[in-house]
């Protein structure tokens, strides 16, 4: 379910069934000249799309933007290096938001520079600034009793990848998945989720970054591969009875 395209009753309905809401969180940034400068934001969420046709949630409107320190192009190439101080009080108010909305289950779907990146570390600090002001609420010794205020209160937002939820110890060869900038990884990825969005043709910059030596190995079918196996994680997890259970 898109947020933008729902009624309120559907939206009354998806909190009263405790439906899991998913924002995701990408960049504008150069990937090379034959990818998208939003590559990162449509990654996130079509990860995101492909996930609410198989499992009931809320897709978020999602957050373009990202410190880039312009590492991979500057604002000739299309590049926007998103300052943090500005983001950070966007995110507390989204958060904030949604938690007064009702939401208890929020997922953050990183699609920059992965879980230890600047988003990743904005959003928890966005977060912290969000507990602290609702503890402030809370009287001394909130936590000794036998339930929390909110039994949700240091579980609800959940910060993940692509690929946080594949379990790799079952996948011969026990290999991540190929993700990188602009390259193998995020090519065959966008191949998978859209179609007809890349420039296979477009020409590189000479000297070419040495983050695109791999293009050559990106495969629309390795990217459908990756997106089945990735997507099918986050269902499982979605639907497993320790996320559904009441808060």
């Amino acid at each position: 379910m898109d947020w933008l395209r729902m009624c309120p009753e559907a939206l009354r309905d998806a909190l009263r069934r405790q439906l899991p809401v998913l924002i995701p969180f990408g960049a504008i940034e150069y990937h090379g000249e034959h990818l998208p400068l939003g590559t990162d934001t449509l990654l996130a969420e079509g990860f995101c799309r492909r996930i609410a046709e198989q499992t009931e949630c809320v897709i978020a409107p999602p957050i373009p933007f990202a410190p880039t320190l312009h590492w991979a192009g500057g604002e000739p190439d299309g590049d926007i290096d998103f300052p943090s101080e500005a983001l950070i009080p966007y995110i507390d108010a989204l958060l904030t938001a949604l938690i007064h909305t009702g939401f208890r289950r929020i997922y953050m779907m990183i699609g920059h520079q992965g879980l230890d990146g600047m988003p990743a570390t904005l959003a928890r600090l966005a977060l912290h600034r969000v507990q602290q002001r609702l503890a402030s609420s809370f009287a001394p010794g909130w936590g000794k009793g036998n339930h929390l205020p909110d039994a949700a209160f240091f579980s609800m937002l959940h910060i993940g990848t692509y690929d946080t939820y594949v379990d790799y110890t079952t996948l011969q060869g026990d290999q991540p998945m190929p993700v990188g900038h602009g390259g193998c990884g995020e090519t065959q990825l966008i191949q998978a989720l859209y179609e007809g969005l890349d420039c296979p043709d477009a020409r590189q910059l000479n000297p070419c970054p040495v983050w695109l030596d791999d293009l050559p190995k990106a495969n629309r079918y390795n990217g459908a591969y990756w997106v089945a196996l990735c997507v099918d994680a986050w269902v499982k997890h979605l639907q497993s009875p320790a996320e559904n259970k009441s808060v």
